[in-house]
């Protein structure tokens, strides 16, 4: 991953109002359907991490970027090598 490209995403985030973190989870995690009482935003950095909500499933790989508005139910399952990401969550308003 470029850091620029790692360091401009945050920046976004930051520029957009919200609050800017890492995350990881491991291999094989299953977060069973659930909602968010806050926007997310990521951009994975390593692994595979997988969303599934009423519109279909779509599956994050390093350096693409994902958004999730709050309380909408999802899924979410880890892949086989485990996910890292930049984290922006934003309170709903």
């Amino acid at each position: 991953m470029i850091e620029s490209t790692i360091e401009a995403f945050r920046a976004e985030l930051i520029e957009q109002g919200y609050e800017v973190g890492e995350r990881e989870w491991e291999a094989g995690q299953v977060n069973h359907m659930h909602t968010h009482p806050f926007d997310a935003r990521g951009l994975i950095t390593r692994g595979t991490f997988t969303v599934t909500h009423a519109e279909g499933a779509k599956t994050y790989r390093p350096g693409d970027q994902f958004r999730l508005e709050a309380d909408i139910e999802h899924e979410e399952v880890i892949g086989p090598e485990g996910v890292s990401f930049i984290s922006g969550r934003r309170a709903k308003g």
